[in-house]
């Protein structure tokens, strides 16, 4: 009833002796003897299993000592205590199969079954990667044999063994890329990076210098670019403004090897030798000539700038012809410009010249519209009759006949315009 216990052992009732060779009695048996009586917990031993483990073609390391199970009692496994290991395998713990197809058990996993058992090493080939090597355009000599490097061993990699050569180049490593983008390898070099490589020759060339130009304070367009190296001695060949290189007030004049135009100079299409260093050529500029381009408004209007204009041969400039109230543009010339709207656009500029605008009176829809508003207020009316008083000075929205006097017939249209007669 006090569930007793002993490890390795299961109840087995009592009996009067402790070694269990007296009488034995089952729990809850009958007792009929009048006589004192000591009776000792009788224990039968549980049946135990060995578990053994095998390197399983291990090449260095121990195996795990063999363990011993209790029936119904769970036993932990062994792991990898001897550091086993096998040249080209990775330990993958435990099977119950030499060959691996039997029931895996990890390292440390509980055996449960009542058993014996042989545990195998379970071991997972590691994966190979080939190296191999490309001579790369050389013109002699032969690239090295491929190489095999093991997942997490380290590799030596080959040296030009083979004496690859290329002509006008020398050998410099190998290289990931063909083009020598990619990542440079010594020869003899350590390869640790698990993945599969091909290495390409990496050459030098002999020294190349190149042709650079440059705008010079350009304000637009784009210097031209010569992707092209040259060995020393080479001919070379000077763009010429391909970009449309442009600089406010000045024209393109060619290309120079001195920013100030001091040293060669070197005009489009033409050629020269290269030497043993990079050549800049600088954009050249010869300032443009500028002229007066003057505004001449006439009488009752205006032209916006209103000052005189420095304007830049070949470039053009615009005026807004602006007319006073009550008058309209009649007529804008010079410059050999254009009238678009109310602006006033000049032709290229090669020479000083004047705008010249000239302005009328405007003739309104409505006799006495004066604000030109599309109808006449009574305030107009008034105005009309002051014009016709003499209290105000004539406006030529009233004055339709042009007199410089308002007569009382043109009162009476300005009335009529009130009335919308």
């Amino acid at each position: 009833s006090g569930t007793l216990a002993k490890t390795g052992f299961s109840f087995a009732g009592w009996s009067t002796a402790a070694d269990g060779s007296g009488t034995t009695y089952a729990g809850g048996a009958t007792y009929s003897t009048d006589a004192v009586l000591t009776l000792y917990a009788k224990w039968t031993a549980l049946p135990t299993f060995n578990v053994t483990y095998n390197g399983n073609g291990s090449t260095f390391g121990t195996t795990p000592s063999a363990q011993t199970k209790t029936q119904g009692t769970n036993l932990t496994l062994a792991s990898n205590s001897g550091t086993l290991a096998k040249t080209g395998s990775t330990f993958a713990g435990w099977n119950t199969a030499a060959d691996g197809s039997g029931t895996n058990y990890a390292e440390g996993a509980t055996y449960s079954t009542d058993a014996a058992l042989t545990l195998y090493a379970k071991w997972t080939a590691l994966p190979t990667y080939a190296v191999t090597y490309n001579a790369n355009g050389a013109t002699s000599g032969t690239a090295p044999a491929n190489q095999t490097k093991t997942q997490g061993t380290n590799l030596t990699l080959a040296t030009n063994s083979g004496t690859l050569a290329k002509t006008g180049f020398s050998f410099a490593g190998w290289n990931t890329a063909a083009d020598g983008s990619g990542t440079t390898y010594a020869g003899g070099a350590t390869y640790s990076t698990d993945a599969a490589l091909t290495l390409f020759a990496k050459w030098t060339a002999l020294p190349t210098f190149n042709v650079f130009y440059n705008g010079n304070g350009s304000s637009s367009g784009a210097v031209p670019t010569d992707a092209a190296t040259y060995l020393s001695g080479a001919t070379v060949s000077v763009f010429g403004n391909t970009g449309t290189l442009a600089k406010t007030g000045y024209t393109f004049a060619g290309w120079n090897t001195a920013a100030n135009g001091s040293g060669t100079t070197q005009a489009a299409a033409s050629t020269f030798s290269m030497g043993s260093a990079n050549v800049t050529l600088y954009a050249q500029w010869s300032a443009l000539p500028t002229y007066t381009v003057t505004p001449a408004p006439g009488s009752n209007g205006s032209l916006n700038p209103a000052t005189a204009q420095s304007v830049y041969s070949g470039a053009a400039t615009s005026f807004a012809v602006i007319p006073n109230n009550g008058y309209q543009i009649a007529s804008v010339t010079g410059c050999n410009g254009t009238l678009v709207g109310s602006t006033y656009t000049t032709g290229a500029i090669t020479s000083s010249c004047t705008v010249t605008a000239t302005f009328t009176a405007a003739i309104s829809a409505k006799p006495g519209d004066c604000d030109s508003s599309g109808t006449v207020t009574i305030a107009e009316v008034q105005s009309a009759i002051n014009m016709f008083l003499g209290l105000k000075a004539v406006d030529v929205c009233v004055d339709i006949d042009s007199s410089n006097g308002v007569s009382i017939a043109e009162v009476q249209k300005v009335i009529n315009s009130f009335l919308g007669l």
